[in-house]
């Protein structure tokens, strides 16, 4: 009871903060599919500056629809306020505003994501020790984050490679992937 509802005041912000990544997501595509049909794309603009607004402030007030001001979004800041007022007059954004504000989400996003996974992870551990199942009290969600870009090649490297011994193919390092287990820890379960 009591573990599950700590973990849980931990998990509402987040998921708040997770589904207005989604949405603008969302809007931004259908913002491209509205610009591609020759169609308005104001509704998917308002949609995404909304949502931008409650990533930024998970408690603001500004509704879609609504006029923001400083009463309703005070976290938010003046020219975002000034953009998204001026959707709701008409206003459209260009692709590359669009683009920028897809582009800042995910950054604003990642350390939420991050904190969240983290979170995760200690309350497993205080249920594991305390003799308690974690997947009664964790909520595994999936990454909404892409995986991280590896570099390409830009030519020749300046120096040689070192080469690996004949005999021993040479692998990349698999990306380490922390899955639960409930058969570790002396049958109490634990991540790997």
């Amino acid at each position: 009871g009591g573990l599950r509802r700590e973990y849980e005041q931990h998990l509402n912000r987040y998921q708040v903060v997770r589904q207005a990544y989604q949405r603008i997501q969302l809007a931004s595509q259908e913002a491209a599919r509205a610009v591609a049909a020759n169609q308005s794309q104001g509704p998917a603009d308002i949609a995404l500056i909304t949502s931008y607004m409650k990533l930024l402030d998970p408690e603001t007030g500004v509704r879609e629809g609504e006029f923001a001001n400083a009463q309703n979004s005070a976290s938010v800041p003046e020219n975002i306020r000034a953009m998204y007022n001026g959707l709701l007059q008409g206003g459209r954004l260009t692709p590359e505003q669009r683009a920028s504000f897809v582009s800042s989400a995910r950054a604003q996003y990642a350390p939420y994501e991050d904190n969240y996974r983290t979170q995760s992870q200690r309350f497993a551990g205080i249920a594991g020790r305390a003799g308690l199942d974690p997947r009664n009290i964790i909520v595994d969600l999936p990454s909404l984050l892409p995986p991280p870009a590896r570099p390409q090649s830009q030519g020749p490297p300046s120096s040689p490679r070192p080469q690996a011994p004949q005999g021993r193919p040479q692998a990349a390092p698999a990306p380490r992937v922390r899955t639960w287990d409930p058969s570790a820890n002396n049958g109490r379960g634990g991540f790997r």
